[in-house]
């Protein structure tokens, strides 16, 4: 593997000293990898991904991007990771630009004001998830699928080092999950930003990653290449062994 770009090094992750969901996660990725994380419910999945995008608190350890320790909160680390997790923001009565707008706020100071650029790249972030024509729509009007795809679009037009992502296909139909992974594969491809995020059908996995990580209860079970992660021997251990999901 090439020169880590993100680091985790002895990462806990939970919902407070009496609730720790892992200890001692270390991971390494590249500039510009994508890593899916697969393993049954229950196993935490959702909660390191949470800690990733700052919703939750780091409980010991530290994430390093590009060398650099990420601090705990604040546009600064805004401007470092942007996340689209199952549980999106509040955003009522407000348009789906102005959504995929207030990406920008932690590039445009304390007065949001916005420039050309900053117009620019939230017309390209509507663009590149099919959601430019409905940008003056309300988010109440829209169905599951295309919320997802503005709270994609809002994470893009962030322009993060780090892009933290929790079933992020689940309410698409065929035709705009490929989207979104071409998206994510042209990301890779330009090296622009590095994608940690979680799906639920491995097949997409498979499509999608670089590199998997196998999670159980006990933290990181395997970690590799989809062919090397995902053989029939590891997926039925990993699911559907009673000591693995108990």
């Amino acid at each position: 593997m090439t020169e880590a770009y993100l680091t985790l090094k002895s990462v806990t992750t939970g919902y407070g000293k009496n609730n720790i969901i892992h200890r001692d996660i270390n991971l390494d990725m590249a500039k510009g990898e994508i890593l899916c994380l697969i393993g049954p419910n229950g196993v935490g999945k959702s909660t390191l991904l949470k800690t990733l995008a700052g919703v939750l608190p780091l409980l010991s350890g530290h994430i390093y991007i590009d060398g650099k320790e990420v601090p705990e909160g604040g546009r600064e680390r805004a401007r470092l990771i942007a996340s689209v997790l199952t549980t999106p923001p509040m955003t009522e009565y407000m348009t789906v630009y102005d959504v995929v707008a207030g990406g920008r706020y932690a590039h445009t100071g304390s007065f949001d004001i916005h420039g050309d650029r900053d117009r620019e790249i939230v017309s390209k972030a509507l663009a590149d998830t099919d959601t430019y024509k409905i940008r003056d729509k309300d988010l109440t009007e829209l169905s599951d699928g295309q919320r997802q795809r503005v709270m994609i679009a809002r994470a893009l037009a962030m322009e993060p080092k780090l892009l933290v992502l929790d079933e992020p296909v689940s309410h698409l139909d065929i035709y705009y999950k490929q989207q979104v992974f071409d998206i994510l594969k042209r990301s890779k491809k330009e090296g622009d930003i590095t994608v940690i995020m979680s799906l639920h059908e491995l097949t997409d996995v498979a499509e999608i990653a670089d590199r998997v990580v196998a999670l159980d209860a006990g933290g990181i079970a395997l970690m590799g290449r989809p062919d090397e992660v995902m053989t029939d021997e590891n997926i039925h251990n990993l699911f559907w062994r009673q000591d693995k999901i108990g």
